[in-house]
């Protein structure tokens, strides 16, 4: 069962209006979290399955493609060494790309996990 866990050792995160900035000074990188990553970032603790993650977000955010955006946003954690790699296969989470045409037809509330690093 795979439960996500986000890096915590040797980690400076501070929060600041829903987004977040971590640094890693093994690597000497800051990363800028956007809203929806923070959220990620926050409850990746390794304590819920990707599927319970799924639905909390779903349930806290009313995204209708938290999936997608878990699966994304594991993706790019794990690219910055931010998740501890051993909490989650990666390989078995493959995130959709782009929005479906269903989806901007129906105005649905699709976000994107981003982060950017310096």
């Amino acid at each position: 069962m795979q439960k996500p866990r986000t890096r915590q050792e040797n980690i400076l995160a501070e929060e600041v209006q829903g987004e977040c900035v971590v640094y890693d000074p093994d690597l000497k990188k800051a990363h800028h979290l956007n809203a929806p990553l923070t959220w990620i970032w926050k409850n990746c603790d390794g304590t819920r399955t990707i599927d319970e993650l799924v639905l909390a977000m779903q349930k806290e955010t009313g995204y209708s493609n938290t999936r997608e955006v878990i699966a994304s946003g594991l993706k790019q954690l794990a690219d910055v060494s931010l998740l501890e790699p051993e909490s989650v296969d990666l390989s078995s989470i493959i995130p959709q790309t782009g929005v479906s045409r269903r989806a901007v037809i129906a105005g649905a509330s699709v976000v994107t996990p981003v982060i950017s690093s310096i």
